[in-house]
């Protein structure tokens, strides 16, 4: 966004996340999934959903309900934070207890990433589907390529556009899109260790101000 032209008039405003239900739900042992959804934004964990029980391969309805405040691009979850930082879903799987086993075990089945970039567009509400993929420490029956890969029935809404009608003529916003990635290392594979990796691309901007996103 352009620093130059905040939008002062923009109050916070509530952004609310609703994982309505999920589909292809698989579990590692048994037929029945005991399961519950995390979701994450910019570092914040915002909620865990009750746990749910539901027969593998069956939908699940959650109807869990989270919301952050956006901000103004000032402190923390503004409106840059929405443009390139995603909402993380995570599947976890509830284990069946063992013989003299205190504490509860989980596993992580699968996570996503949701896209808050509409609210940037002047949408106020939005449905989508977020397909969750494995990752390094789920297990290998669930991390198989053949599989169909559970999905999350998400809707997102504000009460109020994140940005006014003025602001939206006025500005450009430059979406940037990484469709495959060739010749990776060996240690990026889900049987390596966890990272985090992020693509820089520096654009050209007007006068003597670059952007890289």
């Amino acid at each position: 966004m352009d620093a130059q032209a905040a939008p002062v008039e923009v109050k916070p405003r509530p952004v609310q996340i609703t994982v309505v239900r999920g589909r292809h739900m698989k579990n590692t042992k048994g037929t029945v999934l005991h399961s519950y959804v995390r979701v994450e934004f910019n570092g914040i964990l915002l909620g865990d959903s009750p746990k749910m029980e539901v027969i593998s391969e069956k939908e699940v309805e959650y109807n869990f309900t989270v919301s952050f405040d956006c901000a103004v691009n000032e402190g923390q979850n503004g409106l840059d934070d929405i443009a390139h930082k995603p909402v993380i879903l995570t599947l976890v799987e509830i284990l069946p207890k063992e013989k003299k086993q205190k504490e509860e075990k989980t596993a992580v089945l699968g996570q996503g990433l949701l896209d808050l970039l509409p609210l940037l567009q002047g949408e106020c509400k939005f449905k989508t589907t977020v397909t969750l993929h494995p990752l390094a420490m789920s297990p290998p029956d669930i991390a198989r390529q053949d599989a169909d890969k559970p999905e999350m029935e998400v809707a997102v809404s504000v009460p109020d556009p994140l940005l006014s009608e003025s602001y939206l003529l006025d500005s450009n916003l430059v979406k940037v899109t990484v469709e495959a990635l060739y010749s990776a290392p060996d240690s990026w594979n889900l049987s390596g260790p966890p990272f985090n990796y992020v693509i820089s691309l520096q654009l050209p901007m007007i006068g003597e101000y670059c952007c890289c996103c």
